[in-house]
């Protein structure tokens, strides 16, 4: 019986091992083989990225900080840069990290959804004659300085935003003031259709806001200024006259 049995099983082994021959295999006989999407090739400079952040969450040695930051760099990724230099100054103290940091200006496009915010406002309020006023009163706020400059306690931060349907841009920097360490902000609005350019300054209880217009680069044209100090309660100073390359010329006005 035994006998009988491996004998039919042999035969099924052959039989089964003829048909294979016979017969090519088709991708029929699998069903409906899903497609696999094809990795994306990574270019030489996205792989070091990829190797130097895993270093860096590994050891955090300030060298390749440093070289990450260059990485991020040439690769037109500012705000990675400045974060990772950020990041190498608190972690290491790191003397170069922080002389790096400061010229480093940032698209608010690429920051969160607050400083954006706060952007959007200043830049809309400085359009318009009648906004000024708003826009003086945001760095004024109690949480302005702890959003735009968070987690530092010296240095600066530089934020830039554009709008191509004016030709205007604001540049914002906020800061620690390397002679008394006292927190400022400094706001630029330029706009190129209207040749003008607003300067604001906010440091303590002093705010101080020029009005002129700009030519190639320098003040030309007439000016006013506001300086007000001692908060709501304070002193305001009004002066009028006209630059003329960034010196004052002709008649001027100023009154408290």
């Amino acid at each position: 019986m035994k006998s009988r049995l491996k004998t039919a099983i042999v035969l099924l082994l052959i039989v089964f091992a003829v048909g294979c021959a016979e017969r090519s295999v088709t991708e029929g006989d699998f069903g409906d083989v899903p497609a696999v999407p094809a990795l994306p090739v990574l270019s030489e400079r996205e792989i070091n990225i990829a190797n130097y952040e895993t270093r860096v969450e590994k050891d955090g040695r300030a060298e390749d900080y440093l070289f990450l930051a260059d990485l991020y760099h040439q690769a037109g990724m500012i705000k990675k840069q400045r974060d990772a230099l950020e990041r190498c100054y608190r972690l290491n103290n790191d003397a170069e990290s922080y002389e790096r940091l400061q010229d480093i200006v940032v698209n608010a496009a690429e920051e969160n959804s607050v400083v954006q915010q706060k952007m959007m406002l200043i830049h809309q309020y400085l359009t318009y004659a009648e906004g000024q006023t708003e826009a003086a009163s945001i760095p004024a706020d109690s949480g302005w300085f702890r959003e735009m400059m968070p987690k530092l306690s010296k240095g600066r931060r530089n934020y830039y935003r554009e709008d191509p349907d004016d030709e205007s841009i604001l540049i914002v920097q906020v800061g620690y003031d390397e002679t008394d360490s006292m927190p400022y902000s400094k706001i630029w609005y330029t706009s190129l259709r209207e040749r003008q350019i607003i300067c604001l300054t906010q440091k303590g209880n002093m705010l101080q806001m020029i009005v002129t217009e700009v030519e190639a680069g320098v003040f030309n044209g007439a000016f006013s200024s506001w300086l007000c100090l001692g908060g709501d309660s304070g002193i305001v100073y009004f002066d009028a006259g006209t630059f003329e390359n960034c010196v004052i010329v002709g008649d001027f006005s100023s009154m408290v």
